[in-house]
């Protein structure tokens, strides 16, 4: 297996021949963005079709970058998964502009197609034609646009969403098509996380294998007697701690891409007076218990993998033990000649301090330290396991919810949205609760439930 190298989880920007900001790569939560800086000029098009990854909280602090700008600014070729996320981060539109970005569309023979999609197409059909039914190039926008584009904005735009005024239990229907959204959004967003999880580990556990390295070869020329290959590990146990979250992944993206099957079978029109409809809609609530059965096996795995993960990485990163066979070295043996060699196989660059080992044993024990801040940065990326696993657990309590109400669909959807608001723990379910349910999101935010102080974020 192929250990994902530092090059592939790098950010970089380019500006081509026409002016325009490309963005590629990998952007990361600690991603800096003043690269782009140096680039801009009073109008400014930024492409993003080159980003492979994206962070949530990498891709939230560049958006809040670009709204900080005082240019005016425009983005395209926001990919799906890089538009899914942005689209809830609430004040999109307001700064800059997004003129083409990722959507599902289907084909007439049901087959899901990827599609960039000009905004102005959008907001002309919503005026024009209503909220559902946008087509291009023959294909079949998934869900209602309102679906796609912030309430804010579509307000701004003079649009508000009415859709199915002629069903008298639109309500329900609205209901069923927004909760499939927000279950593959938050679903799929956990299956991002755990990708994230594995980009700051490989990063972190490099840095540690470098250090390692350099310490070991200091030891020994050091203590004659030391034999320590330790950082020799690195590579297998990276590319072991890769292959449970490619496992883990695999798990969640079987659920989501079933998940998303059940949103593009059940995005049209639903006339629920009608029988046929009512056995769709009691169909479907079989369907998501179905469908996300598997995702009880998955929280197993989160929490094994992520412990074994913790347990292998702190048992290898033993701070106390590498001090003490540094503390092994008797301090009388040391000479010139001795210190020159230990200096360059500890790659002490500091020329203040080349001829007094005194003053050169401080600059190696900073190396120890930052051996041992690279691992207090590892558990808070491990932190990541424990919030997937909540946030998949409050999928598998509202499916708990269909089981014990079904075909009572009032009751279903009151106590499912009561459990959303409930139970957000993290910023990426607030935001999505925010973004299909702004009326309970709200009554729950006034009244102090939900996330309040206590919201997190995945790291």
């Amino acid at each position: 297996m192929t250990i994902q190298s530092r090059t592939e989880n790098r950010f970089w920007v380019t500006k081509n021949a026409d002016g325009v900001i490309e963005l590629h790569g990998t952007i990361k939560d600690t991603t800096p963005f003043n690269s782009i800086d140096e680039m801009l000029t009073d109008v400014n098009v930024f492409d993003c079709s080159a980003i492979k990854n994206a962070s949530w909280m990498g891709l939230r602090r560049l958006h809040d970058h670009l709204n900080g700008l005082s240019k005016k600014s425009k983005v395209k070729y926001a990919s799906v998964k890089i538009y899914e996320k942005m689209k809830l981060f609430g004040n999109l539109f307001e700064k800059y502009e997004i003129d083409l970005m990722g959507m599902i569309f289907v084909d007439d023979k049901g087959e899901i197609v990827e599609k960039n999609v000009p905004v102005n197409l959008l907001v002309q059909h919503a005026k024009e034609k209503g909220d559902t039914g946008f087509r291009l190039d023959g294909l079949k926008l998934v869900g209602p646009i309102s679906f796609q584009l912030p309430s804010n904005y579509l307000e701004k735009c003079d649009i508000f969403s009415n859709t199915n005024d002629h069903n008298p239990n639109q309500v329900i229907v609205y209901f069923w098509q927004s909760y499939l959204n927000f279950l593959y959004l938050t679903t799929t967003q956990c299956q991002t996380q755990i990708s994230d999880i594995q980009i700051g580990l490989s990063g972190e556990i490099q840095n540690i294998g470098s250090l390692f390295n350099t310490f070991e070869n200091g030891l020994r020329t050091l203590l004659t007697d030391y034999d320590g290959h330790r950082s020799e590990d690195v590579p297998k146990m990276l590319e072991t701690f890769v292959k449970w979250n490619d496992s883990l992944k695999s798990e969640i993206q079987k659920v989501t891409e079933s998940v998303l099957g059940l949103l593009v079978g059940f995005f049209g029109d639903v006339d629920t007076d009608a029988p046929e409809s009512s056995q769709k809609l009691a169909d479907l609530q079989e369907s998501i218990v179905s469908v996300m059965e598997p995702i009880k096996k998955v929280v197993q795995h989160i929490e094994i993998h992520g412990r074994n993960i913790g347990e292998s990485l702190f048992a290898f990163v033993d701070i106390k033990k590498m001090k003490s066979e540094f503390d092994h070295f008797d301090d009388e043996q040391m000479n010139l000649e001795l210190l020159s060699r230990v200096r360059d196989q500890f790659e002490i660059m500091d020329i203040m301090s080349e001829d007094s080992w005194e003053d050169t044993k401080p600059l190696i024990q900073k190396d120890l330290k930052a051996i041992q801040d690279y691992r207090k940065s590892c558990c808070v990326i491990l932190q990541g396991f424990d919030l997937c696993r909540q946030v998949l657990e409050h999928r598998l309590s509202e499916v708990e919810v269909i089981i014990n109400n079904k075909g009572n669909l009032s009751e279903i959807r009151t106590q499912v949205l009561e459990a959303i608001t409930a139970r957000m723990v993290t910023e990426q379910e607030k935001y999505c609760c925010r973004f299909f349910y702004p009326t309970e999101y709200a009554h729950s935010m006034k009244a102090g439930e939900g996330l309040g102080q206590s919201m997190l974020v995945f790291l």
